[in-house]
């Protein structure tokens, strides 16, 4: 059975802003032992992983890892990160939901969403309004300095190796939102579409409206990677509860660190 991966609830990626220095604080240097502590465990997301293929596996803790295929989610919830943010805080192994923002919550005090039920914009097909103030905060603290290391990696090597296909797509797919699009209109559609439909299917109507670009991001895993149809229903949904604006400055400020030559010449081609 195909085991999909949802990028409904995310609200920080591992490409959220770095502001300069801040990978220096007390609250930076908990999410390197927090990151460090979900490569240790293995979590859960073994399979979201192209491994043997590109030639660029790396090995840490003994495991092999190649391109993470998977999104926000993947990492958010499937990595074992609420487990490691729970020993970081004292807390029982089971402290945190498997798919809330909840860890985040703790380590931030701020609410993670800005309504704790689901919102009512689209009646049964609807999805949690995340705070825009997590994402400010996040975009201080969740990236670590580039020269750390995990078992003897650098966290730029990880990058490189095992993220920089999911940096990249984030940023390909906001840009292709906004060049080639009305992002305001496809956001507006989407709602539309949500709330008229019965039971509406969010993977179908992406996979119809966007399923034919960025091709060279697709994947031959047997699951529900992040495709470049889901990337961009990510963008659609956090230009509707808000959070885009800064979740696009934060991967900006992080892209400028780990992949600055070539997020460079992706706002020249796109004329940003």
């Amino acid at each position: 059975m195909k085991r999909t991966i949802q990028t409904t609830f995310a609200a920080m990626t591992v490409l959220g802003a770095l502001a300069a220095g801040s990978y220096l604080t007390a609250e930076a240097k908990k999410f390197e032992a927090i990151y460090d502590c979900t490569f240790r465990s293995g979590g859960a997301w073994e399979y979201m992983f192209e491994t043997g293929t590109s030639g660029r596996d790396i090995e840490i803790y003994g495991r092999s890892y190649g391109s993470f295929t998977a999104g926000p989610s993947g990492i958010m919830h499937y990595s074992g990160l609420s487990e490691c943010a729970a020993k970081e805080l004292n807390q029982p192994k089971n402290k945190f939901s498997f798919n809330g923002l909840d860890f985040a919550e703790a380590m931030a005090g701020i609410p993670a969403y800005t309504n704790r039920g689901r919102t009512e914009l689209y009646g049964s097909n609807s999805f949690r309004f995340v705070n825009p103030a997590l994402i400010a905060w996040g975009a201080q603290y969740v990236i670590p300095d580039p020269k750390a290391k995990i078992d003897g990696k650098t966290m730029q090597e990880i990058y490189d190796v095992i993220f920089a296909r999911f940096g990249r797509l984030m940023v390909e797919s906001y840009l292709m939102l906004e060049v080639n699009y009305d992002p305001v209109g496809e956001e507006y559609a989407y709602m539309q579409e949500a709330m008229s439909a019965k039971e509406f299917n969010g993977l179908a109507y992406l996979n119809e409206r966007y399923g034919r670009v960025l091709l060279t991001y697709t994947t031959e895993l047997d699951y529900g990677g992040l495709e470049p149809a889901l990337a961009i229903g990510f963008w659609l949904r956090r230009g509707i509860d808000g959070t885009k604006p800064g979740l696009w400055e934060g991967l900006k400020a992080g892209m400028m660190i780990y992949d600055k030559e070539w997020f460079e010449a992706q706002l020249k081609e796109a004329g940003k």
